[in-house]
């Protein structure tokens, strides 16, 4: 027997922009903050660092045709600016040089630990 699925397949394609789908990046999204507060919160000596994540769910991917979970921290116009040279480490500046956390690297591998 031979089968011919079509290429895109036409059920991952409407499923990709489904509730259903925007439902389960959102879930996801939001258990990989909850784990990012908490390995983030261990070391954090504020509370600025943990508040500065946001999350958003919205149609992206390469070619922008797939709701996408992102999970933000850091940045200029948060409460904590320092929180991007703490997650990835900063360049060595005279006799200081400050080790990446890799907390965010620490969720992804618990959450694929959980699937």
């Amino acid at each position: 027997m031979q089968t011919s699925i079509p290429y895109p397949n036409p059920f991952i394609t409407a499923w990709n922009v489904s509730d259903e789908c925007r439902d389960l990046m959102q879930s996801g999204i939001l258990r990989a903050l909850a784990l990012w507060k908490l390995t983030a919160g261990l070391h954090a000596r504020t509370g600025r660092e943990v508040s500065s994540a946001r999350t958003s769910v919205h149609i992206g991917g390469v070619r922008g045709d797939r709701f996408v979970g992102e999970l933000l921290v850091g940045g200029a116009d948060s409460p904590a600016p320092y929180t991007l040279s703490d997650q990835f480490g900063a360049f060595r500046t005279g006799r200081h040089f400050q080790a990446p956390a890799r907390d965010l690297n620490k969720v992804l591998d618990l959450m694929a630990a959980a699937t």
